[in-house]
């Protein structure tokens, strides 16, 4: 009998944890976003802004894009900030996968391959973005490099990412 209220309270402990946990990494995810409640009058709905935010920037109503989750919630779109990064670079067959994501996807980018003298051995890509999405894949046709140590940088307007990667076959 003892043993069996022991068990109990074990698990009613590591329910409440988990339950603790959950909430908290639910309210950091909600803090990523902004909430805005509309209030309904003879069926028309209008949205309540806020036209600064807490640190005093102005937010301009064109620039508020909202996705509705409900008839009482609107969630503006996601203002998580990106960065300029390297995501993945990762070896598929005879060729590397590069993944970046970049906070400007009109500015021109240059993706070049060094060996580990310095020395250039493949120009990747030069332009424009093809894409805005962060899962857009760039081919590293290392089949044509010989085993090695490589890095892969990605450059710029503001910004230079260098990634290493290895050749081996």
């Amino acid at each position: 009998m003892k043993k069996k209220l022991l068990i109990l309270k074990i698990l009613i402990t590591i329910s409440l944890f988990i339950i603790i946990d959950t909430t908290q990494l639910h309210s950091q995810y909600l803090e990523n976003y902004h909430f805005y409640h509309i209030s309904n009058k003879k069926k028309s709905s209008k949205l309540k802004t806020k036209s600064t935010q807490s640190d005093g920037t102005k937010i301009a109503k064109n620039q508020l894009k909202s996705q509705e989750i409900d008839s009482s919630i609107v969630v503006l779109a996601d203002s998580t900030e990106r960065k300029d990064r390297i995501i993945s670079l990762n070896q598929l067959g005879d060729v590397h996968i590069l993944k970046i994501e970049l906070s400007d996807y009109n500015s021109e980018i240059n993706i070049v391959v060094y060996n580990l003298i310095g020395k250039k051995v493949m120009d990747v890509y030069k332009g424009i973005p093809k894409s805005t999405s962060p899962d857009y894949p760039y081919e590293i046709q290392s089949w044509r490099l010989p085993n090695g140590i490589y890095l892969c940088t990605v450059q710029g307007k503001n910004f230079r990412k260098t990634e290493k990667f290895v050749v081996a076959r």
